[in-house]
Protein backbone atom coordinates (compact mmCIF):
# COMPACT_ATOMS: atom_id res chain seq x y z
CA UNK A 1 0.00 0.00 0.00
CA UNK A 2 2.78 2.44 0.87
CA UNK A 3 4.11 2.59 -2.67
CA UNK A 4 0.66 3.61 -3.99
CA UNK A 5 -0.25 6.13 -1.30
CA UNK A 6 0.87 9.26 -3.15
CA UNK A 7 -0.17 8.20 -6.66
CA UNK A 8 -3.28 9.46 -8.39
CA UNK A 9 -4.97 11.21 -11.29
CA UNK A 10 -3.99 14.75 -10.19
CA UNK A 11 -0.61 16.27 -9.36
CA UNK A 12 -1.74 17.37 -5.85
CA UNK A 13 -4.29 16.35 -3.26
CA UNK A 14 -5.72 18.68 -0.61
CA UNK A 15 -6.25 17.17 2.83
CA UNK A 16 -7.55 18.32 6.17
CA UNK A 17 -5.54 16.70 8.96
CA UNK A 18 -6.68 16.74 12.56
CA UNK A 19 -3.98 16.49 15.19
CA UNK A 20 -4.44 17.14 18.92
CA UNK A 21 -7.81 18.72 18.29
CA UNK A 22 -6.53 21.20 15.68
CA UNK A 23 -7.22 21.02 11.96
CA UNK A 24 -4.58 21.73 9.32
CA UNK A 25 -5.10 22.23 5.59
CA UNK A 26 -2.27 20.68 3.59
CA UNK A 27 -1.59 20.25 -0.10
CA UNK A 28 0.39 17.09 -0.88
CA UNK A 29 2.24 16.65 -4.19
CA UNK A 30 1.44 13.39 -5.97
CA UNK A 31 2.99 11.26 -8.66
CA UNK A 32 0.63 10.80 -11.58
CA UNK A 33 -0.87 7.31 -11.66
CA UNK A 34 1.16 6.13 -14.65
CA UNK A 35 4.23 8.28 -13.91
CA UNK A 36 5.87 6.08 -11.30
CA UNK A 37 8.63 3.70 -12.39
CA UNK A 38 7.83 0.47 -10.52
CA UNK A 39 10.92 -1.21 -11.95
CA UNK A 40 12.84 0.57 -9.19
CA UNK A 41 10.91 -1.35 -6.51
CA UNK A 42 11.58 -3.65 -4.76
CA UNK A 43 15.02 -5.19 -4.76
CA UNK A 44 17.74 -6.12 -2.36
CA UNK A 45 18.35 -3.31 0.10
CA UNK A 46 22.00 -4.28 0.37
CA UNK A 47 24.32 -5.98 -2.07
CA UNK A 48 23.40 -7.39 -5.44
CA UNK A 49 22.45 -10.97 -4.63
CA UNK A 50 20.14 -12.78 -2.26
CA UNK A 51 22.66 -12.50 0.58
CA UNK A 52 25.76 -10.43 1.26
CA UNK A 53 28.22 -9.42 3.95
CA UNK A 54 29.14 -5.80 4.69
CA UNK A 55 32.64 -4.57 5.49
CA UNK A 56 31.46 -4.27 9.11
CA UNK A 57 30.68 -8.01 9.17
CA UNK A 58 26.89 -7.63 9.09
CA UNK A 59 25.06 -10.17 6.97
CA UNK A 60 22.04 -9.33 4.86
CA UNK A 61 19.54 -11.84 3.47
CA UNK A 62 16.88 -10.80 0.95
CA UNK A 63 14.05 -13.25 1.63
CA UNK A 64 12.33 -12.32 -1.62
CA UNK A 65 15.20 -13.74 -3.69
CA UNK A 66 16.96 -16.36 -1.51
CA UNK A 67 16.61 -19.84 -3.00
CA UNK A 68 16.69 -23.06 -0.94
CA UNK A 69 19.73 -24.17 -2.95
CA UNK A 70 21.63 -21.04 -1.79
CA UNK A 71 21.19 -21.66 1.96
CA UNK A 72 24.41 -23.72 2.40
CA UNK A 73 26.45 -20.94 0.74
CA UNK A 74 24.62 -18.32 2.83
CA UNK A 75 25.52 -20.19 6.02
CA UNK A 76 29.17 -20.40 4.98
CA UNK A 77 29.34 -16.70 4.17
CA UNK A 78 27.44 -15.39 7.20
CA UNK A 79 28.42 -17.86 9.96
CA UNK A 80 31.13 -15.61 11.46
CA UNK A 81 29.24 -12.31 11.00
CA UNK A 82 28.40 -10.07 13.96
CA UNK A 83 24.73 -10.04 13.03
CA UNK A 84 22.30 -10.92 10.25
CA UNK A 85 19.44 -8.87 8.83
CA UNK A 86 16.67 -11.09 7.45
CA UNK A 87 14.65 -8.87 5.12
CA UNK A 88 11.09 -10.24 4.90
CA UNK A 89 9.44 -7.07 3.60
CA UNK A 90 8.44 -8.87 0.40
CA UNK A 91 7.00 -12.34 -0.27
CA UNK A 92 9.62 -15.12 -0.06
CA UNK A 93 10.77 -16.57 -3.37
CA UNK A 94 10.73 -20.10 -1.94
CA UNK A 95 9.78 -21.72 1.36
CA UNK A 96 13.14 -21.07 3.07
CA UNK A 97 11.74 -21.17 6.61
CA UNK A 98 13.25 -24.47 7.75
CA UNK A 99 16.66 -24.06 6.11
CA UNK A 100 17.23 -20.66 7.71
CA UNK A 101 15.66 -21.76 11.04
CA UNK A 102 18.12 -24.66 11.26
CA UNK A 103 20.91 -22.08 11.01
CA UNK A 104 19.65 -19.50 13.55
CA UNK A 105 17.72 -21.66 16.06
CA UNK A 106 20.04 -23.85 18.14
CA UNK A 107 17.23 -26.19 19.23
CA UNK A 108 14.06 -27.51 17.67
CA UNK A 109 11.24 -25.29 18.94
CA UNK A 110 7.46 -25.12 18.56
CA UNK A 111 6.62 -21.97 16.64
CA UNK A 112 2.91 -22.50 16.00
CA UNK A 113 -0.02 -24.82 16.57
CA UNK A 114 -2.35 -25.52 13.69
CA UNK A 115 -6.11 -25.24 13.97
CA UNK A 116 -8.09 -27.82 12.06
CA UNK A 117 -11.71 -27.85 10.97
CA UNK A 118 -14.07 -30.66 11.93
CA UNK A 119 -15.78 -31.62 8.67
CA UNK A 120 -18.40 -33.65 10.55
CA UNK A 121 -19.48 -30.54 12.49
CA UNK A 122 -19.31 -27.47 10.23
CA UNK A 123 -18.06 -24.35 12.03
CA UNK A 124 -16.19 -26.38 14.63
CA UNK A 125 -12.41 -26.21 14.92
CA UNK A 126 -9.90 -27.99 17.10
CA UNK A 127 -6.20 -27.67 17.83
CA UNK A 128 -4.05 -29.83 15.61
CA UNK A 129 -0.34 -30.49 15.33
CA UNK A 130 2.48 -28.32 16.59
CA UNK A 131 5.01 -27.20 14.00
CA UNK A 132 8.68 -27.19 14.94
CA UNK A 133 11.66 -25.38 13.43
CA UNK A 134 15.38 -25.23 14.15
CA UNK A 135 17.93 -27.50 15.71
CA UNK A 136 19.23 -28.90 12.43
CA UNK A 137 22.69 -27.30 12.34
CA UNK A 138 25.47 -28.82 14.47
CA UNK A 139 27.04 -25.34 14.71
CA UNK A 140 24.10 -22.90 14.94
CA UNK A 141 24.58 -19.18 14.39
CA UNK A 142 25.41 -17.28 17.59
CA UNK A 143 25.18 -13.65 16.46
CA UNK A 144 22.32 -11.19 16.58
CA UNK A 145 19.40 -11.53 14.16
CA UNK A 146 17.22 -8.63 12.98
CA UNK A 147 14.07 -9.43 11.01
CA UNK A 148 12.56 -6.67 8.90
CA UNK A 149 8.83 -6.72 8.14
CA UNK A 150 6.44 -4.13 6.71
CA UNK A 151 2.90 -3.77 5.40
CA UNK A 152 4.06 -5.87 2.43
CA UNK A 153 4.92 -8.79 4.74
CA UNK A 154 1.92 -11.06 4.32
CA UNK A 155 1.15 -14.74 4.63
CA UNK A 156 4.38 -16.64 4.05
CA UNK A 157 6.54 -13.69 5.20
CA UNK A 158 4.64 -13.65 8.49
CA UNK A 159 4.85 -17.43 8.83
CA UNK A 160 8.65 -17.38 8.34
CA UNK A 161 8.97 -14.54 10.86
CA UNK A 162 6.95 -16.47 13.46
CA UNK A 163 9.62 -19.17 13.52
CA UNK A 164 12.72 -17.04 13.10
CA UNK A 165 11.84 -14.61 15.88
CA UNK A 166 12.51 -17.44 18.36
CA UNK A 167 16.27 -17.24 17.70
CA UNK A 168 18.07 -16.37 20.96
CA UNK A 169 19.31 -13.00 19.69
CA UNK A 170 16.40 -12.14 17.36
CA UNK A 171 14.53 -8.85 17.17
CA UNK A 172 11.69 -8.03 14.76
CA UNK A 173 11.58 -4.52 13.32
CA UNK A 174 8.50 -3.17 11.54
CA UNK A 175 9.41 -0.81 8.70
CA UNK A 176 6.43 1.26 7.62
CA UNK A 177 2.92 0.53 8.81
CA UNK A 178 2.06 -2.33 11.15
CA UNK A 179 -0.75 -4.54 9.91
CA UNK A 180 -2.98 -7.03 11.70
CA UNK A 181 -1.26 -10.42 11.42
CA UNK A 182 -2.83 -13.11 9.29
CA UNK A 183 -2.54 -15.53 12.22
CA UNK A 184 -2.93 -13.26 15.30
CA UNK A 185 -2.99 -15.91 18.02
CA UNK A 186 0.44 -17.19 16.99
CA UNK A 187 2.15 -13.84 16.39
CA UNK A 188 0.76 -11.73 19.24
CA UNK A 189 2.53 -12.03 22.56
Amino acid sequence: MGRYLLRGKTDTVNLVIERSGQQYDVSIPRVLKNGFDLSLLPGPALGSGSFSLTEDSIGYVDGSSLQISEIPAMKGTLRESRGIVLDMREYPSEFILYGVADFILPDSMVFTELSMCDFDTPGTFYWGDHLYAGGGDPEPYEGKVAILVSESSISSSEFHTMAWRLAPEARVFVIGVEIPPAIPQQIAE
